[in-house]
């Protein structure tokens, strides 16, 4: 069997084909150059929860005693679900209000609309629990 080189394979290109200009956006260039070095201000932030506690062996061992440990970590969860659900429908009335004054299209408002009524009917669901 015959080794086969680089240059039999690939053909031979001279330096303006290999490298052709690239059309460049001196502004997505700025704004991805600063991203990398700041971070992007719409990502989330990144936190580390801490850890739960675990249920004793006597809480184990204890259908009762679990039960409430259970339900209260539900109620936990739904807690923190209800305030994050109220900032973004109180961000999301903001910018729809914003939106209204610079013209923004109905349609547009009217997505963002419906994502803050489907975050307050949630709220109001859990509410009701």
């Amino acid at each position: 069997m015959q080794a086969v080189t680089q240059e039999e394979v690939l053909p031979q290109l001279d330096e303006e084909e290999a490298y052709p200009e690239l059309p460049t956006d001196i502004e997505a260039l700025a704004s991805l150059s600063a991203s990398i070095e700041n971070g992007d201000r719409r990502a989330p932030p990144i936190t580390r929860r801490a850890p739960e506690e675990a249920p004793d062996a006597e809480t184990l061992a204890d259908h009762e005693a679990y039960a409430r440990l259970e339900a209260q970590q539900h109620q936990r969860v739904l807690n923190n679900f209800r305030s994050a659900a109220r900032d973004k429908a109180d961000e999301l009335e903001r910018l729809i209000a914003e939106g209204r004054t610079r013209g923004v299209s109905p349609e547009l408002l009217q997505e963002a609309e419906a994502k803050r009524e489907a975050l307050l009917d949630a709220i109001h669901m859990i509410n009701q629990e």
